[in-house]
């Protein structure tokens, strides 16, 4: 779950160049999602926002 939203914790690191590129598309993937998922909630409030300013 560390790996998929930030770089880890740092305590276990990726050694060979398989773990690297699993760790940097599990990053992209996490951070992907976590933007997403904000975007989301934010465009919900907004949304919201201008619906009761058009009244």
């Amino acid at each position: 779950m560390a790996t998929a939203t930030t770089a880890g914790y740092g305590d276990i690191s990726p050694q060979t160049f398989v773990d690297k590129i699993v760790n940097f598309v599990l990053m992209l993937v996490g951070i992907g999602v976590i933007g997403a998922l904000t975007s989301s909630v934010t465009t919900y409030f907004v949304r919201e926002d201008n619906i009761d300013a058009d009244d």
